[in-house]
């Protein structure tokens, strides 16, 4: 989810969900076809290793947000 206009719509576990989505498709997508390969219909030629990077970085910006809100830290 690039587009930071839509980062706050939904529940932060939800949008978890979501970015490791993102990072496992990525990722699937780097191996299958090449790491430094692209996919010609979608980022103008922006290679599958970078792709995986912004994604991590997403993941981290929501792992981040759901750790402040402290709820890995109730107790069950």
């Amino acid at each position: 989810m690039s587009d930071l206009e839509y980062h706050v719509i939904g529940r932060i576990e939800d949008r978890v969900i979501e970015e490791c989505s993102e990072v496992i498709h990525a990722i699937c997508k780097a191996q299958r076809f090449g790491y430094t390969n692209f996919h010609p219909s979608y980022d103008s030629g922006r290679k599958n290793v970078y792709r995986i990077a912004d994604e991590l970085q997403d993941l981290k910006r929501v792992i981040e947000e759901y750790g402040f809100y402290g709820w890995w830290k109730c107790e069950l």
